[in-house]
């Protein structure tokens, strides 16, 4: 999914996530981002970094345990009705979000621009094909259908 940072601050998108995200997506981002958070206080040399680090930890449990109780979540919604104006959505076509298929649309948009640009394009699969005029294999299915398309 894609997002859209519009300058308002709030509790998803500290978490990175849609105002309509589930609890497991809600844990499993403050689970990544903690995990993260983690690994940079190890690597910090200097306490005032540490600190730093320490109060974005902090905050991200705090965040996330507000988020992830329906109670408390009611009621952060309704305190922060003002950012419904700034609500990420999906803005993708489901396509993008199956990689098979992402990568299936990215073949298909650089095979059509390189036939635009009159380059001959092989197809990857016989299922690709519109023309079998040069394919003498023999197939009892098509070669019914062009004994009936002769006779008929």
């Amino acid at each position: 999914m894609f997002m859209i940072d519009l300058g308002a601050q709030s509790h998803y998108s500290v978490l990175g996530i849609a105002p309509d995200a589930e609890a497991k997506e809600i844990r499993e981002s403050q689970t990544r981002i903690i995990g993260d958070l983690k690994r940079q206080w190890h690597a910090a040399r200097s306490p005032e970094e540490k600190r730093t680090i320490e109060e974005r930890l902090k905050s991200i449990n705090s965040v996330g345990d507000e988020l992830s109780s329906p109670k408390d979540r009611l009621a952060y919604d309704s305190r922060n009705a003002h950012l419904t104006f700034f609500v990420v959505r999906k803005a993708v076509a489901p396509i993008l979000e199956d990689r098979e298929l992402r990568l299936r649309w990215v073949h298909k948009a650089v095979r059509d621009f390189l036939i635009q640009k009159g380059e001959r394009v092989e197809p990857l699969a016989d299922l690709e094909r519109t023309d079998f005029s040069a394919d003498f294999s023999p197939n009892q299915m098509l070669d019914a259908i062009l004994l009936s398309e002769r006779r008929g």
